[in-house]
């Protein structure tokens, strides 16, 4: 039977926050990855200007964004059930879902939260407790040492093992000792200390410095998207973690690993929108071959593609723009025209230029940014102006609904867009997008190449430092690669991401310093992880006053 954790007992997790803030003051190998790019001072430019000082972020608690809470869960548990389900869409900020400023305990949240605890401690193997009914409220603080130290992710402090062994009592009275220890699990997982990543550190003078433990569940987050393994825990409880060097071999071990996957294919998801593939529509008389079967190909390319890259120490920015390979399956390969590739695996390394190749030729991205009866290119000019160059584009204005005639699907964009240029309600903001996407005439609405002669030409116009003209979108992609406007957005991209931070004075001052030590290492992905979970603004804070959940 279920057990309802009771309003007690839940005054009772949320009052554990007061604990949280005053206790703070307490192997796959990686030989595949380049070691060096996460050691400290990696990517400095070797012997070029120094980039500019460092930046150190704010103190915050940042509530564990729904993907983060289902693997958390998971790895703490060892169960199968996707407990993240049923949790609320988490707010997004620039496309991304982890940005610390938005995500907190709402009513829903909540609710959910308490509903998975209850099955959660229903469903808990008792055999994990580690001690027995006759040992009473003694086991209850030993479990609350040990299986505390996981969930919380963290010591338990002398404090909060007495408010858990108060809690044991209180229901062991009524319930025994399997409904005090199941009440336990119930109070913990419902835990401001469970449900938030605390970034507030330890005095150290000028600024606090993230604990070992902080840093540990910095570095996993990031990577792995869950809590920390055991290696993690054991490098924090020693405290080497406060060491450079250990973070570097760390975060070269976390990407090494398949488990870092999800942090990868995640960003892609959010950041050129594949995980949306799985909603775009087509016309089944336009498009009679796009399916579920080909969206997830679509999908899996995109994923493929960009964790080959990542790890590849010599992966960087420009190779994800510019390479003349993908990763297909025979499915995909028909699509595009080419033969595969051999090897093994469900996605095979293909080549496919000489007008194909890099992110903006991938398939998923040219079906997702077309309309579903033919290519568009305002969303394909939009998505490197957003994505790509860090440019938001304001909503159209009240009102006004380009009228655009049907035509042929296959027949040239450029004749169907002409009314932006003639309405000048459009022309400011289309003239921004329409120029680029006008580069990927070549692909129809779900990737495939057009034959023929078309016009490819476009341009850049109204960037900081990227206006340009090009022919076609591979061209395009080179200009992209070469350009400090599209690096320093990768960067801010990952920030982000990565950091779930706003772009805040110190946030955009730190990007501005990535960027540096980016380009200079010829934008290998690799050395920005590096130079990220190397930075003061990963492991300081600034002296601010405690943030509240």
């Amino acid at each position: 039977m279920k057990m309802r954790i009771g309003s007690a007992s839940r005054a009772f997790a949320i009052g554990i926050a007061g604990t949280v803030i005053a206790g703070l003051a307490c192997n796959p190998d990686a030989s595949s990855l380049e070691r060096g790019a996460f050691a400290p001072d990696a990517g400095a430019g070797g012997g070029s200007a120094p980039a500019a000082p460092a930046a150190i972020g704010d103190r915050r608690i940042r509530r564990l964004t729904r993907d983060e809470y289902a693997r958390t869960l998971s790895d703490l548990l060892g169960t199968q059930k996707d407990y993240g389900a049923a949790m609320p869409a988490d707010t997004v900020v620039h496309d991304f879902d982890g940005n610390a400023d938005v995500l907190e305990v709402d009513g829903v949240f909540a609710d959910q939260a308490r509903l998975n605890a209850e099955d959660i401690a229903a469903a808990f193997d008792m055999n994990q407790v580690g001690c027995n009914a006759s040992q009473g409220v003694d086991c209850a603080r030993s479990f609350v040492k040990t299986f505390g130290a996981r969930a919380l992710r963290r010591p338990v402090t002398d404090d909060e093992i007495g408010r858990y062994a108060s809690l044991y009592n209180a229901v062991a009275a009524a319930n025994g000792f399997e409904g005090g220890m199941r009440t336990i699990v119930q109070a913990m997982l419902q835990s401001p200390a469970f449900l938030y990543r605390t970034e507030l550190g330890a005095d150290a003078g000028d600024s606090f410095a993230l604990t070992p433990y902080e840093i540990a569940s910095e570095l996993s987050y990031l990577f792995w998207r869950t809590m920390p393994d055991a290696e993690l825990f054991q490098h924090a409880a020693s405290g080497d973690l406060a060491k450079p060097e250990v973070v570097a071999a760390q975060a070269a071990r976390l990407l090494a690993s398949p488990r870092a996957n999800a942090m990868l294919d995640a960003f892609v998801d959010q950041w050129i929108y594949v995980g949306q593939i799985g909603q775009a529509q087509k016309d089944a008389n336009a498009y009679p071959s796009f399916n579920d079967a080909l969206r997830n190909d679509m999908a899996g390319e995109a994923h493929a593609f960009f964790e080959n890259v990542a790890r590849d120490p010599q992966g960087s920015l420009t190779t994800m723009l510019t390479a003349s390979y993908s990763y297909l399956t025979p499915a995909l390969a028909q699509l595009y025209g080419v033969p595969i590739g051999s090897g093994g695996g469900p996605f095979v390394r293909t080549e496919v230029g000489p007008e194909r190749g890099g992110l903006l030729t991938l398939g998923g991205v040219l079906a997702l940014e077309a309309s579903p009866t033919a290519a568009n290119p305002v969303r394909r000019g939009k998505l490197v102006r957003v994505r790509f160059l860090c440019q938001d584009m304001p909503p159209p204005p009240p009102g006004v609904a380009a009228k655009i005639p049907p035509l042929d699907p296959n027949a040239p964009n450029r004749p169907k867009f002409t009314q932006h240029d003639a309405d000048p309600a459009c022309a400011g903001c289309h003239k921004l997008l329409d120029p680029i996407g006008f580069g990927f005439e070549r692909f129809d609405g779900i990737g495939r190449k057009l034959s023929g002669t078309i016009d490819t030409t476009g341009s850049i116009q109204g960037s900081p430092s990227s206006d340009t003209t090009f022919d076609g979108v591979r061209d395009l992609e080179t200009k992209l690669a070469a350009s400090s406007d599209v690096r320093a957005c990768f960067v801010r991209q990952w920030v982000r991401f990565g950091l779930g931070v706003s772009d805040t004075d110190s946030a955009n001052a730190e990007v501005a310093r990535l960027a540096k030590i980016f380009g200079d290492a010829g934008t290998r992905f690799q050395s920005l992880l590096g130079a990220i979970t190397q930075a003061p603004y990963f492991y300081k804070r600034n002296k601010e006053a405690i943030p509240s959940p």
